[in-house]
């Protein structure tokens, strides 16, 4: 899990590179959140700085929104908020 996701931090370089489609759409859309959900469980067990630096930089770049906003019923846009709330937690221990 360290091998594929230390190749995936330096091949999507954070929040604002495209996907691996070459497609532009919002980062924190089910496809990109999926991948946090995935770090934040990689945290847990591997709790490097890097992992969670890169997840809050995430978080920050979209000021901690969903896709297309808080009235979205859309599931591909609230994916994110898992991962925003798994940080919460963590911040919340610390």
């Amino acid at each position: 899990m360290v091998v594929a996701n230390d190749y995936f931090m330096k091949k999507m370089a954070g929040c604002r590179k495209s996907n691996c489609h070459r497609k532009t759409q919002a980062k924190q859309y089910m496809t990109r959140g999926v991948y946090y959900e995935g770090l934040m469980a990689l945290y847990k067990i591997a709790p490097k700085s890097e992992y969670l630096e890169y997840a809050i930089n995430w978080g920050e770049y979209h000021k901690w929104n969903m896709r297309n906003g808080i009235r979205t019923r859309n599931a591909d846009d609230q994916c994110c908020g898992q991962t925003y709330i798994d940080l919460y937690l963590i911040d919340k221990k610390t």
